[in-house]
């Protein structure tokens, strides 16, 4: 008999194969994870954002990707999940490296929620400063316009 995982281990599993994705660039790797309405909104700097549909979800990440965290010398991301009122809550701290400077270092809340196994609605929320001095780091290393 099949143990049915709770929403906080599903979270992990998404958040697992997130990073594969990042290594692998396999899509597949992630179309399980979301309904095919989703939805995934950031709210912050310097990534604000809605984006509709499994594959724009998707689309929006590998852009993501390929424009800040496959360009960096290293990436590493904290995070810890837990379940409450039938949704996951997230907080992680993504941290980047370029060469031997500082690093750049975002903190976000994410919040997950589930059609039965799947993320039918996921929201980042940056932490204001956060963005702001990742923002600064961003435009040091000529990621982004100042």
């Amino acid at each position: 008999m099949e143990i049915p995982l709770d929403l906080a281990d599903r979270h992990q599993q998404y958040a697992q194969a997130f990073e594969k994705f990042i290594e692998s660039d396999d899509a597949s790797l992630l179309e399980l994870h979301f309904t095919e309405d989703a939805v995934h909104e950031v709210f912050g700097e310097p990534f604000a954002a809605r984006i509709e549909g499994r594959h724009g979800i998707i689309a929006n990440m590998r852009e993501s990707l390929n424009g800040l965290d496959r360009r960096c010398d290293s990436r590493t991301l904290d995070l810890e999940s837990r379940e409450e009122d039938g949704v996951v809550r997230a907080r992680g701290v993504m941290t980047v490296r370029l060469g031997e400077g500082p690093a750049g270092v975002l903190e976000v809340e994410e919040i997950a929620y589930f059609e039965g196994d799947r993320i039918s609605r996921l929201e980042d929320h940056i932490d204001p400063e956060s963005g702001k001095a990742f923002t600064a780091w961003l435009a040091a290393h000529d990621l982004i316009s100042p």
